[in-house]
């Protein structure tokens, strides 16, 4: 039962999540975003800091350390897309972190994919053509002309560098470093290198008021879905909790799509099943 309400939990906040900065994104740029929702999760971690467990080691500290890095850059990549495509069309090529996370597991622990998510590779591959097929192309053209939209890029990298954070997010948390102090430590260095980066490249604009508190809401959805998701984390295997997470893609690309009344949305919601079905497989294979 507490399995099945933190998995809930998650996911809500999830989808919550990615439609709440949909609609701050029309009319902030990325890095303001990320400056302000920096500043206002590091403001809940100090204002909250006495419910943390902080004693770590040196290396457990390093290790978390370049998950924040990475996380971070992962982040900016993955906003940016949102902000400059319709969400229906973003949500499908989110779901390739499963594929990453796969590829890692044999690159690092050498671990073979099975059958089965040998299948969910092929699934996601064929929900990325999908998002780009038109009539009379060649078979190669729909990825050609995915890879050549820069924000596309930019979503496929996040999910690249989103890959390498879940392998090590496993690794750490099951060397017994606690679910609170691995959330403390990772977001305070997301956050510091967003702010950092925001300030020292000067391209962050002055927050409007009307934008506050949503950017404050978003920041709050993150510190909940991450106490669900590393929680899960802790008590289940990592497959079935990626695979429950697989599900926010199908919700977001739906409900978003026509939340924001983007076009194509019958193709999209096509690929956003078939990229959450073949998450499914790769998770639980």
């Amino acid at each position: 039962m507490t399995l099945f309400l933190l998995l809930l939990g998650g996911l809500a906040s999830a989808a919550s999540l990615e439609l709440l900065l949909k609609k701050v994104l029309y009319d902030v740029d990325t890095k303001t975003m990320l400056l302000y929702r920096g500043l206002f999760m590091i403001g809940m971690s100090i204002f909250a800091i006495s419910f943390f467990p902080l004693e770590v080691t040196a290396m457990h500290l390093g290790m978390m350390l370049l998950v924040g890095i990475l996380a971070a850059l992962a982040y900016f990549l993955r906003s940016n897309a949102l902000k400059n495509l319709e969400i229906s069309y973003v949500a499908p090529t989110f779901g390739l972190s499963p594929l990453f996370v796969t590829l890692f597991a044999y690159l690092i622990m050498k671990e073979l994919p099975s059958l089965i998510q040998i299948a969910g590779i092929v699934l996601v591959s064929t929900s990325i053509y999908i998002l780009e097929l038109k009539p009379k192309m060649h078979f190669i053209e729909p990825f050609k002309k995915f890879l050549k939209n820069s924000y596309a890029r930019q979503s496929l990298y996040s999910c690249m560098l989103f890959g390498i954070t879940v392998s090590l997010d496993r690794l750490i948390l099951n060397s017994g470093v606690h679910p609170l102090t691995y959330l403390f430590y990772v977001w305070f260095f997301i956050n510091l290198y967003h702010i950092a980066d925001a300030i020292f490249s000067k391209q962050a604009k002055k927050l409007k008021g009307k934008h506050a508190f949503p950017i404050f809401l978003a920041a709050l959805l993150i510190v909940v879905l991450h106490l669900f998701f590393y929680n899960a984390l802790a008590i289940a295997h990592a497959g079935v909790v990626s695979a429950i997470y697989a599900l926010q893609i199908f919700i977001i690309a739906i409900a978003g799509g026509n939340f924001f009344h983007d076009h194509h949305r019958k193709k999209r919601s096509l690929a956003a099943l078939l990229v959450t079905i073949g998450g499914l497989l790769i998770a639980l294979g």
